[in-house]
């Protein structure tokens, strides 16, 4: 179905459909995400408002009806990320976008204990440049000069979308793995975050 990932009804419909198509819920990735000029904080709030709530209120509504049909028969939840919500550098290039993938990472986090508790694993890739078709066209629309002005300048060769489909059915095979985020900075090898075993 169509969904707008900034529209509450939306975000539950989604959820609800596939649970009466395919009998329940198993496997639900949060992948959607955007981030059009302008930004926060020449933008209004009505524009950076939406943009966060498609970024974060839409993946965290998702993941909430998610965990509620799951809930007695186990799942695993996977969220997109991105590096812009990763690193503590200034971001003047989208903020609210980096702010809604940081707390889409942490969010990640703070939901690690499902995975003992209800058998609900929820993890996250945090990618650098993705090669999507929207990705593509800004970078084709951006002059060179443009692009390297940018706070995180995109490399030549940017991350395919068969590599995070990868590395998304790595989380869903692996049941050793809750609360984890996976980083793939561009230009580096794709490492997990370490577990703080102070708790």
């Amino acid at each position: 179905m169509r969904a707008d990932m900034g529209v509450d009804s939306d975000v539950r419909e989604m959820v609800d459909f596939a649970v009466r198509r395919f009998g329940g819920l198993d496997v639900l990735v949060n992948n959607a995400g955007g981030a059009p000029g302008p930004h926060y904080p020449d933008a209004g709030p009505e524009h950076w408002g939406r943009m966060l709530d498609i970024n974060l209120r839409g993946v965290m509504l998702a993941t909430q009806a998610a965990i509620r049909n799951m809930r007695g028969r186990g799942g695993v939840i996977v969220n997109v990320s991105s590096m812009a919500g990763a690193v503590f550098e200034p971001y003047p290039d989208a903020p609210e976008y980096a702010v809604a993938k940081a707390g889409v990472m942490r969010l990640t986090t703070a939901l690690g204990h499902l995975g003992e508790e209800a058998g609900i694993r929820v993890n996250c890739v945090c990618p650098g440049y993705v090669e999507t078709p929207a990705v593509r066209r800004t970078l084709e629309e951006m002059p060179v000069e443009k692009q390297k002005s940018l706070s995180f300048p995109p490399p030549d060769v940017l991350i395919q979308p068969d590599e995070i489909a990868d590395i998304v059915l790595e989380f869903i095979g692996d049941g050793t793995l809750a609360g984890r985020v996976m980083i793939w900075p561009d230009g580096e090898q794709r490492r997990l975050t370490p577990v703080d075993a102070s708790h």
